[in-house]
């Protein structure tokens, strides 16, 4: 048998260490394609975590149908937190002061105990000192009292179908009431803001005319 060359062994040599060598840089490479299927569920992670941070930030609830307690003005002149001397300009002396029977109240503007009823005509407000806050509207007994806001006025002329070309949804809802000591009112439910909260307005009609407006607060 005859024996390879030197130049035959060293040939195979190269070839040999070349293979060796090729086979040693292949690890990395086969190392560097594994790290992006190793992160895939890190990322998925950050992902859920924004959503849930989106959804948490979501604004509140808000309507189309309102009306600004902030923007309506009685007689276009008197905001409904004002003044009691602009009060009694307004509207006179009232016809009572009436001490709230707290076991029967639920709900009321003042944070104390100290404010009282006043009545004008059915108008009642509750005033505290040289604060008074306009909470319940009768056109009935008074018919020269409108609600007026920039866009809008509410008066003993307002028929319920003229309120529904304007807040169409509120009237769709309307419900029926029955008042203490008056009778059966149909009932119209306003928002006082873009932004819901707990009280709102009641628009009270008697066949087909606004003649009571209330704020209202669940107890």
């Amino acid at each position: 048998m005859r024996l390879p060359s030197k130049s035959t062994v060293r040939l195979l040599g190269v070839l040999c260490w070349t293979v060796f060598s090729a086979s040693c840089q292949e690890t990395p490479s086969t190392q560097t394609s594994t790290v992006p299927v190793s992160t895939q569920p890190q990322a998925h992670a950050t992902l859920a975590v924004v959503q849930v941070t989106e959804a948490a930030a979501a604004p509140p609830d808000s309507v189309d149908e309102y009306l600004d307690w902030d923007a309506v003005k009685l007689n276009g002149k008197l905001p409904l937190v004002g003044k009691t001397e602009e009060l009694h300009k307004l509207l006179g002396r009232p016809d009572s002061l009436v001490n709230p029977d707290f076991n029967d109240v639920c709900v009321f503007y003042f944070d104390n105990q100290r404010f009282q009823y006043a009545y004008f005509k059915e108008t009642r407000a509750e005033v505290d000192g040289d604060t008074a806050i306009i909470t319940s509207i009768d056109f009935r007994h008074n018919s020269k009292l409108e609600l007026i806001t920039p866009t809008l006025r509410l008066n003993s002329k307002t028929t319920l179908s003229s309120l529904a070309k304007i807040f169409p949804k509120a009237v769709k809802n309307k419900g029926e009431v029955d008042v203490h000591k008056v009778g059966k009112r149909i009932e119209v439910s306003l928002s006082m803001g873009k932004i819901v909260s707990n009280d709102s307005w009641l628009l009270l009609f008697d066949k087909g005319l606004l003649v009571e407006i209330q704020w209202f607060m669940p107890c």
